[in-house]
């Protein structure tokens, strides 16, 4: 019988804005209590959808679903999180 690999649950936080959370001090604390945090980056832009610090679209940018399963965002998280499982 083959072993299998220890599972462990792990919590994973969408983080925005992107460039605040590294000062704030999130980081040091999440490390600590096994969380991992995700800062989803866009290009940069200063024309629609705009994101001048290539943040991710919290506020509707992308589209009226930006919040959505239909958004343009949401399915790069799921992706990612597969990735991570997989």
């Amino acid at each position: 019988m083959q072993h299998q690999p220890e599972l462990r649950k792990v919590t994973i936080s969408i983080m925005r804005p992107c460039e605040e959370i590294a000062w704030r001090g999130y980081l040091p604390w999440a490390e600590a209590d096994g969380i991992v945090l995700a800062f989803p980056q866009v290009r940069k832009s200063i024309a629609a959808p705009m994101s001048p610090h290539g943040c991710w679209d919290s506020c509707g940018c992308t589209g009226d679903d930006y919040a959505l399963r239909t958004g343009k965002q949401q399915p790069v998280v799921v992706n990612w999180i597969h990735s991570l499982v997989n």
